[in-house]
């Protein structure tokens, strides 16, 4: 509304962005490494839309080694474990960031399946033993 036509918010690993970067077709997205931020997992380019990330990496506590995430699971009432890191892809964040809540929740394998049973939803995740699993057709948005 008002007149920007390109642009990119970064809001606390909640990411939106629309129309081109200057001179590109396309946004170039890192997803940061949980082990090591500094590093890039993987490298995505989306034409626009959002990437949202949930991560048991920077809001935890530690207790007897354990690390616990600040994602409940609701049907324990307790912090969510055996998820490390969830990337969400969508058109729009607050979508990608409740899928990304839902995913952490659910099991790894049950989380893929749902995003691959969406249109126009990609994801990564990270489970505990940091396997890395992406969604099927996460491909054509990779480098």
């Amino acid at each position: 509304s008002m007149g920007i036509q390109n642009g990119m918010v970064n809001a606390s690993g909640d990411l939106m962005c629309w129309g081109h970067p200057q001179g590109k077709e396309q946004w170039t997205i890192n997803i940061p490494d949980p082990k090591n931020r500094n590093e890039s997992l993987l490298e995505i380019k989306i034409p626009s839309g959002s990437v949202v990330t949930s991560g048991n990496y920077e809001n935890f506590t530690l207790i007897n080694g354990l690390r616990y995430s600040h994602i409940v699971d609701p049907r324990t009432g307790r912090p969510v474990l055996g998820t490390k890191h969830v990337s969400v892809i969508s058109p729009n964040p607050e979508l990608g960031d409740a899928l990304a809540t839902a995913i952490s929740v659910m099991r790894v394998k049950e989380g893929i399946a749902l995003v691959n049973r969406l249109a126009g939803i990609e994801a990564i995740v990270i489970d505990q033993n940091d396997e890395v699993f992406y969604s099927d057709h996460l491909k054509p948005f990779t480098l």
